[in-house]
């Protein structure tokens, strides 16, 4: 009892430190979030770095290109005295739309893990771990697993090298590891018997079945091939 609960302790106190570091507001989670939004940033001062370089250009160019003043004058509509304008129909003579030099990145909302939330969960992985690992120890005792022991054998070298088989060890039984969790074979088989005679089949049937379960319960707990049973498996 005192095992589990220090388990259990333990289980809940991970589990809120772990669900905390993924999804807190510090967590992983942000953190990814907060990285894509930095590469963002990075992307958008490189093309405003870009866009900058550009205007200075054409800043200097008027500055120092008549050319290059007469054509910006012409994309804006002006013309000089001795020219004038041939408007083709279906097309515009407004310059085109002015590229923004950048748009404001809002910072990714962070997710605000509730912290009862996380402590409502890890309580809960918790109580899961107290009462399956309790119920798993109480089942199982000193066995390794509810098939029982198996079959076992010993093998040695003979002075030549061969292989040799010794010491050759039965496993359990299914009624044996029924009988090692505390159930009672023969109670069952009776039960078994008393609910067949009151089903209403055949004498024949409730035989079958009746040998069919018996079989099953002084075979082997672990697969064999067909049609071996537990006392020719070794």
């Amino acid at each position: 009892m005192g095992k589990n609960l220090a388990l259990s302790a333990a289980v809940i106190v991970w589990s809120y430190l772990l669900l905390t570091l993924v999804f807190g507001d510090r967590g992983l989670v942000a953190y990814t979030a907060l990285s894509e939004y930095r590469q963002d940033l990075e992307s958008h001062l490189q093309q405003l770095s870009a866009i900058q370089e550009s205007l200075e250009n054409d800043s200097r160019r008027l500055r120092t290109d008549p050319e290059q003043v007469r054509i910006e004058a012409r994309r804006l509509g002006y013309v000089r005295s001795t020219e004038g304008i041939i408007r083709i129909p279906g097309r515009t003579d407004a310059p085109g739309a002015v590229d923004s030099p950048g748009e404001k990145l809002q910072p990714p909302s962070p997710w605000k893990g509730e912290r009862a939330l996380f402590r409502t969960v890890a309580l809960t992985i918790g109580l899961l771990a107290f009462f399956l690992t309790g119920a798993y120890q109480e089942i199982l005792g000193d066995m390794h697993n509810l098939f029982g022991v198996t079959d076992a054998v010993d093998l040695s070298l003979d002075d030549n090298g061969q292989a040799r088989i010794c010491h050759a060890r039965k496993g359990q039984t299914m009624a044996e590891v029924l009988d090692d969790v505390n159930f009672d074979t023969q109670a069952l088989i009776r039960h078994l018997s008393v609910k067949l005679r009151d089903s209403g089949l055949e004498e024949a049937d409730r035989q079958s079945i009746m040998g069919s379960i018996q079989a099953a319960l002084d075979g082997y707990t672990y697969l064999t091939h067909p049609p071996h049973s537990h006392s020719d498996t070794n």
